[in-house]
């Protein structure tokens, strides 16, 4: 039932004291007093997302309209276990909310710009939904509001982890939103409002990785909001999974990031030690490290950087890496973050051939991968020219690659017949493209002349469009042989009669030389 409640007036005047609007929780919201009610659909059922970070509100130049942003801000962290009860203003002061209406829009404008003054207007509060952050990768820290109908909302924090050290503010949002763009409406909002908690986020780079056995490092950066009392733990678990190796080559690294000041690079084993195993890698800061971090002040950020060789790769093409920090006896778990891979597959036929017919299929074609088309046909520059064949991507062994770490060789596998599986591609879910070239053909076969593209999807099967291409060869052509009646009998016919000719000569110059010498 709808109920007048004036709880939260204290915590509206805090509000207000900070000179934090609600709107600004919200990026900044252009004045809702410049919205056209005539364009707002009242039948229209938004979302509401509270994203609770580490940071304060978004950088300058987001749009000040409640759009979801398209990365978390640098050195934010997403808080999770934070929870929220979500409540409708249907009335203040005994007139009911209609944002259908632009007197509505006017009635609500003074408490957006002045949280802390709807308490004393005696608002009628229905509750709508509690909920609490929660979510990985993208949406960890994040709750949502799914049946966000036109209307005032007042949010408010009722729940927080012990680890975190500040409250967030109550605020005031209107659903729609206006956005920058006249007539434009945002119904599905996103809010970030400010939290002070520590937080653990895991990054992967991957950008240089491209074949099987290629190097993916990953970071897991740790917020340490407050060095009092002084810190006497820090310590990271990362849990390797089937397909990823540890890579001592580079060495790991720890990075405290101060607030103020230059980074400071922490050396092993003095400052840190690390433990690694076949199926994860420990991290702890000695003694000399958490001093350094003490000194760092709070609101330092602790990198941790480590190597990982992708060995094989899983049935579904995914390599999910998780992580945990333990910050002074409190475990937080990090989102999982994940790096694709997956397979591709070649069949050699001959010119006209169906790759499905075992017979049209050829074994002995040389192939090699390429990440650029560019690349790609400088190397069949390289093969027509006879020059060694530069730019491949070099592959370990569990590809199906030759010993050179390079090559592909179709051949017989099974009953399956003049084919090779490129196993071990770096990929992503809306599939990776690359290129083949063929650097040597089956005997007696013309190698193609052209790059072929390829589009690797995750997997360890070859599977989605483009992932199975099929490449006929032409055979050679044969050397003139000779022809009876042909330019070559007529030839060796005039040879013989020449041959001929002199032995009748020879036979009658002979015999008048021995008559005269007798006589």
């Amino acid at each position: 039932m709808p109920r007048t409640r004036t709880r939260w007036s204290t915590a509206l005047a805090a509000v207000a004291a900070l000179g934090i609007g609600a709107a600004a929780l919200v990026g900044g919201a252009a004045p809702a007093a410049q919205a056209a009610p005539g364009d707002i659909d009242p039948d229209r059922i938004g979302t509401l997302t509270v994203h609770v970070l580490t940071q304060p509100t978004p950088p300058t130049g987001v749009p000040g309209d409640g759009s979801e942003l398209p990365a978390l801000p640098e050195g934010s962290f997403p808080v999770k276990g934070v929870t929220f009860e979500f409540e409708r203003v249907t009335e203040i002061g005994g007139v009911p909310v209609d944002l259908t209406t632009d007197a509505g829009w006017a009635m609500v404008q003074p408490y957006l710009d002045d949280p802390a003054a709807l308490a004393a207007a005696s608002p009628t509060l229905v509750p709508v939904w509690r909920g609490t952050t929660g979510g990985d990768g993208p949406a960890a820290g994040t709750v949502t509001l799914r049946a966000l109908r036109v209307g005032l909302y007042l949010v408010q924090q009722v729940e927080k982890p012990a680890s975190m050290t500040s409250d967030v503010q109550p605020f005031l949002v209107t659903a729609p939103m206006p956005t920058q763009q006249p007539g434009v409406f945002n119904y599905d909002i996103h809010a970030y409002p400010k939290a002070i908690a520590p937080g653990v986020v895991k990054t992967v780079d991957d950008g240089a990785a491209h074949a099987l056995g290629d190097l993916v490092k990953w970071t897991i950066t740790g917020n340490v909001p407050h060095v009092t009392p002084a810190p006497h733990q820090y310590e990271v678990l990362d849990i390797l999974p089937s397909g990823l190796v540890y890579a001592d080559d580079p060495a790991p690294t720890v990075t405290i990031r101060p607030t103020a000041g230059p980074p400071i690079e922490l050396s092993a084993p003095g400052d840190f030690t690390i433990e690694p195993s076949p199926t994860s890698v420990w991290m702890r800061m000695e003694q000399p490290g958490l001093d350094a971090l003490r000194t760092a002040g709070d609101g330092a950020q602790v990198d941790f950087t480590l190597a990982t060789r992708v060995a094989s790769v899983p049935t579904r093409g995914e390599l999910a890496n998780n992580a945990a920090l333990w910050l002074n006896d409190e475990h937080l778990n990090a989102s999982t973050t994940r790096t694709y891979w997956g397979s591709a597959r070649v069949n050699k036929m001959i010119e006209g051939g169906d790759p499905a017919e075992q017979a049209d299929r050829l074994a002995g074609a040389g192939f090699q991968v390429f990440e650029s088309e560019g690349a790609a046909r400088d190397a069949v520059a390289q093969v027509e020219a006879g020059l060694p064949v530069t730019g491949a991507l070099e592959f370990a062994e569990g590809s199906g690659v030759s010993e050179d770490g390079k090559t592909f060789v179709t051949s017989d596998q099974g009953a399956d017949h003049g084919f090779a599986v490129i196993r071990g591609l770096k990929s992503s879910p809306a599939g990776v493209k690359y290129w083949l070239v063929e650097t040597s053909a089956p005997a007696g076969y013309v190698a193609s002349g052209e790059p072929i593209e390829i589009t690797v999807h995750p997997g360890r099967n070859p599977s989605g469009a483009g992932s199975i291409v099929s490449i006929e060869n032409r055979q050679r052509e044969a050397g003139a042989l000779p022809v009876l009646g042909g330019a070559g009998g007529i030839t060796i016919g005039a040879a013989g009669a020449i041959l001929i000719a002199g032995g009748v000569l020879f036979a009658v110059f002979g015999r008048r030389t021995k008559t005269a010498a007798a006589v």
